[in-house]
């Protein structure tokens, strides 16, 4: 499929190539990100996956995307722009002010072949953009203008699509899921997360807002969370954690030991900075401990479980938690 996308169907700009320089295009994530939209949508539909795995794959990666501050601050237009400058020279900062077009181009991608969907009353799709394009272009190997996929959409859709691009492609608006979702009968619900075996149940865990990684003996920060119970205790990026409290931390038990705490308590951090010893209180945050899941709407229309079927190559079915019937 990525030989299709971007090897045969592509913008001008990516080919042929001047390879000693950079090559700028609003468009990778339409390269990429709807390449990573297929990847996981073809297994589903040629019934290696089932709907529920391809599902279960979606909301996963929407719930990641969600919990990146990045997402508010770049476009899928301008990380694509953007990419030898950003993505391909990240800092600590960057998961505060990029988002990646491969992550939110295949979201994009999917709430694009949804809407297409529902204003043609399911009678057209993403799948027939991608045969606009390559019998016009890539057919030939033409490389196509940086207006014509938003055209070849529209020509497609049979009407115009200006509010979808200027919100979640040029734009930095919330997606809203379930509205797209919907198209197919579908939404998304958040369930309490069950707990291990041993474990008790908690409806919140503390929530500190890092990333890291072990060096040496200790937990090195990678990156803080705008906003988040670290970033305001001041916490930085290239700090060593060695203790909790005063208890001398093994870093291989640093996500067990904050386990142990509970929203709102205050934790003592002992850290290196710069071969400094320094000794810093964070007060935790909380972060529900749930898991999301993308359901079907038991209410759903007859056209609503159509789209379903015809996108995913699924039949529509609920079953009942009880006796194990379908209907």
């Amino acid at each position: 499929f990525h030989l299709w996308n971007v090897k045969r169907i592509h913008p001008e700009m990516l080919g042929p190539f001047d390879y000693e320089k950079e090559v700028y295009t609003t468009l990778l994530w339409v390269m990429e990100g709807l390449t990573s939209y297929y990847d996981t949508l073809v297994p589903c539909r040629a019934g290696l996956w089932s709907a529920e795995k391809y599902l279960k794959k979606t909301v996963d990666r929407i719930q990641k995307f969600e919990e990146k501050p990045g997402r508010r601050r770049q476009s899928l237009s301008a990380s694509s722009f953007d990419t030898w400058i950003k993505l391909y020279q990240p800092n600590e900062n960057a998961p505060n002010c990029q988002m990646s077009y491969y992550e939110k181009g295949e979201l994009v991608g999917m709430c694009l072949d949804l809407e297409i969907r529902r204003l043609t009353a399911n009678r057209r799709s993403l799948d027939d953009v991608m045969r606009l394009l390559y019998r016009e272009h890539g057919r030939d190997g033409k490389g196509f203008p940086e207006g014509e996929f938003r055209r070849a959409c529209e020509r497609i859709a049979g009407g115009s699509l200006g509010r979808f691009f200027r919100d979640y492609v040029d734009g930095t608006g919330e997606v809203p899921w379930n509205t797209f979702l919907g198209i197919a009968g579908l939404r998304i619900e958040k369930e309490p997360r069950k707990p291990e075996e041993g474990e008790a149940f908690r409806k919140a865990k503390p929530w500190l807002g890092i990333i890291t990684q072990k060096t040496g003996g200790a937990v090195s920060i990678l990156n803080v969370t705008e906003g988040g119970p670290a970033a305001k205790a001041g916490l930085s990026p290239k700090d060593d954690v060695i203790a909790l409290d005063g208890a001398r931390l093994n870093p291989d038990e640093f996500e067990r030991r904050l386990d142990d705490y509970e929203p709102g308590d205050r934790v003592r951090f002992t850290l290196f900075r710069s071969g400094t010893l320094k000794e810093i209180p964070v007060v935790l945050g909380r972060k529900e401990n749930v898991t999301w899941a993308i359901r079907k709407i038991k209410s759903a229309a007859p056209a609503q479980k159509k789209v379903y079927e015809k996108w995913l190559s699924a039949k529509w079915e609920i079953k009942a938690k009880a006796s194990g019937k379908r209907r």
